[in-house]
């Protein structure tokens, strides 16, 4: 027990310190005892360039209806290497008519790659689509 509120406070002087790694854990301990202040964490974390919480933030932001911003987010995130916001940031594209079929053709490479997460994104655009196979083709890929 000792060794846990030593670790809080240790997390307390990071949070003090604008970690945003810190910040982003802080959000993630209170957030069920209060969701407004880890709101308020996460985003500061997100301000601050933690990936991590750049695709919660983005989560939030497409939950909220704020394409354009979850879009910003997702972006971020895929330049420093996270597939599933590259993935999230593809499956935005999908909706998009001129963006559609190369959105696909990432994905369909990502899928292939092992990616789990745009397997499932082309399960569900196929599905959405009318396209039986294919979403059942790409859900069994999904492992």
């Amino acid at each position: 027990m000792i060794m846990d509120e030593l670790r809080l406070a240790e997390l307390k002087l990071r949070v003090e310190a604008d970690d945003p790694a810190a910040l982003f854990e802080y959000s993630n301990i209170i957030a069920e005892t209060d969701p407004t202040g880890a709101e308020k964490f996460l985003l500061l974390s997100a301000q601050l360039g933690h990936p991590p919480a750049l695709e919660r933030a983005g989560d939030l932001h497409m939950a909220s209806g704020n394409t354009a911003e979850a879009e910003r987010c997702y972006r971020t995130c895929a330049k420093a290497g996270m597939l599933d916001c590259a993935v999230k940031l593809l499956a935005i594209k999908l909706k998009e008519p001129a963006e559609e079929t190369a959105a696909v053709r990432e994905l369909e490479e990502l899928a292939v790659s092992g990616v789990t997460s745009a397997a499932l994104a082309l399960a569900d655009y196929y599905s959405d689509n009318g396209n039986r196979k294919q979403a059942a083709y790409w859900r069994s890929t999904a492992k």
